[in-house]
This record gives structure tokens, C-alpha cells and sequence, in this order.
């Protein structure tokens, strides 16, 4: 779904027309909401309780992976390694976790339930590893600071919907791109222009920040 989505928005259709192509509007909805029923909550008193919903994680977590590609702004970031790992265990059918399964994206309560070294247990780490992409405030402050360093001020969002909630993590000296009004409806170039997506401008806000007008 996901690369339907993205080859419209480079084609110049409308991406939402993919979404009924794919997967369809329910079926992304009942997956949406599969995954909130199954993940509700990452609380230290509760964790057992979602480890003891892995049937339905793990059904839930090979749909994204298989319909969504993750990316980060790092040449090596460890949850997308783990992600890569979790996506070749769901295509090969591999119950056992190869070696060396990275662990430092975790928040220190999910360390102690993983386990150790070898003795990784494979159902914790893979519901762990889906917690923290879809929790990115939950986790430690050691993989937070790694995604968004505090010494890294030009930061940039680009939200084609509202741009609340956006502010916490550009700081004060980010910039947000999104819409501050209603949307509209028209061919999705036209959309871009008006609310200010178009490339151009994107490019020369980056400019801007960096001091590179």
C-alpha cells in the first residue's frame, strides 16, 4: 500500500486512490485499530498482558512491515535493523533470532524482559521491537537523544495534514510545513501548491535554516 501510495503522490494521482486500490480504506482501519487493541499501552504493569497478545502482534506486524518501508535520517539506525530482521523472520518462516539481535533501541523495561545475550526470547523482543515503533515518546531517553540529538537545532517537519503536535519535536528553531487550515479538494499538484508542499519551497526553508539563502 505504501509504495501505491507513493508512486501516486510521484505520478501526480491521488494517493488515497491507492489505499482502495491496496489494502482498502477498511482494511487499513481494521488494521489500525487491531493494532491499538493489541498494543494499548506500554506501562511497566501491563507489558505481560501485550506479550500475552503475540498471535495477534505478530499478524498485525507482518502487515505493516510487508505494506510500509521505514527510514531514518541515520546512515545505521538499530530499530531498522531490527525491523529488517522481524520483516526476513516473517518471509523465511525462522522462529529462532539469528545472533546479535539489536537491543539498544529499548526502554530499560523491556531490556529485563528480553533477557540476555543468547537467551533473547524471541515472542518479548518481537513485541517489543513493534512498541517502540509505534511509541516513540515511551522509550528511553538514550534512543530519543540518538533519533533527535539536542545539538541538531535545524530540524524540519513536513506533515501534508495538521501540523499540531509537530512543535515538540522541531523545537524552537525548527520550521513545520502543514496545513493550518481546512483542506480541499482538487488534483493533488494543485493541493501541494496551495498549502505550500511544492518542492521548491521545501528546499528553500532548508536553505534558510542552514544559513544558505
Amino acid at each position: 500500500m505504501a509504495k501505491a501510495m507513493l508512486s501516486a503522490r510521484a505520478n501526480g494521482t491521488d494517493p488515497l486512490a491507492a489505499v482502495e486500490r491496496t489494502i482498502g480504506w477498511q482494511g487499513l482501519e481494521e488494521t489500525v485499530e487491531a493494532m491499538d487493541q493489541n498494543l494499548g499501552g506500554s506501562r511497566a504493569d501491563n507489558l505481560a498482558e501485550v506479550i500475552e497478545r503475540y498471535p495477534r502482534v505478530h499478524r498485525t506486524a507482518a502487515i505493516i512491515l510487508g505494506a510500509f518501508t521505514f527510514r531514518s535520517w541515520k546512515s545505521t539506525d538499530s530499530l531498522l535493523t531490527a525491523l529488517e530482521v522481524l520483516r526476513q523472520l516473517y518471509a523465511s518462516g525462522e522462529r529462532k533470532l539469528p545472533a546479535g539481535v539489536p537491543t539498544v533501541f529499548l526502554a530499560p523495561v523491556w531490556r529485563k524482559l528480553i533477557g540476555i545475550g543468547p537467551i533473547i526470547d524471541r515472542r518479548t523482543w518481537e513485541v517489543a521491537v513493534v512498541m517502540t515503533l509505534r511509541d516513540f515518546e515511551h522509550q528511553s531517553k538514550e534512543y530519543r537523544d540518538s533519533v533527535l540529538p539536542s545539538g541538531v537545532k535545524a530540524r524540519l517537519a513536513i506533515e501534508q495534514a495538521s501540523t499540531f503536535g509537530w512543535e515538540r519535536y522541531v523545537g524552537d528553531a525548527g520550521r513545520i510545513i502543514g496545513m493550518e487550515t481546512f483542506g480541499a479538494s482538487a488534483p493533488l499538484k494543485e493541493l501541494q501548491n496551495k498549502f505550500g508542499f511544492e518542492p521548491d519551497r521545501v528546499v528553500a526553508t532548508v536553505k534558510e535554516m542552514l544559513g544558505n539563502k
